[in-house]
């Protein structure tokens, strides 16, 4: 009858959880998950930041927009996105639901807007 030579198997768990390499590996791939973490957390950031900030600026945000930025910002805030990224998403939410075509010709008030506001930053020439 073969027995498990316990005295053995006690010496290689003490020396696997005892070796400074298996924490080193552990801590690395911790560290490595987090900073993984923060940048998935900076980008959803930037998105919200931009899409808020130019839906809030159009004054409304059509539905398919609506769920799109929902899906960045449910695990943004999960994730511990922090405070402006929430107001700019409370902000969104209080906006009117608007079709596709309104987005559309607000877009192109705007970018009109903008275009007029650089030519006369320029003297007229872009």
């Amino acid at each position: 009858m073969n027995t498990i030579p316990w005295d053995l198997v006690a010496t290689i768990v003490v020396s696997v959880f005892g070796s400074g390499g298996l924490w080193r590996f552990l801590d690395h791939r911790s560290e490595r998950k987090s900073i993984q973490t923060k940048l998935l957390i900076g980008i959803a950031h930037d998105r919200i930041w931009y899409l808020c900030g130019h839906y809030i600026e159009r004054g409304g945000v059509t539905q398919s927009e609506f769920d799109n930025i929902e899906a960045i910002v449910t695990p943004y805030l999960k994730s511990g996105g922090n405070g402006t990224g929430k107001k700019l998403w409370l902000d969104l939410k209080k906006l009117p639901t608007i079709t596709e075509s309104a987005a559309r010709e607000a877009d192109a008030k705007l970018d009109l807007e903008q275009i007029q506001r650089i030519q006369q930053e320029t003297g007229g020439g872009i």
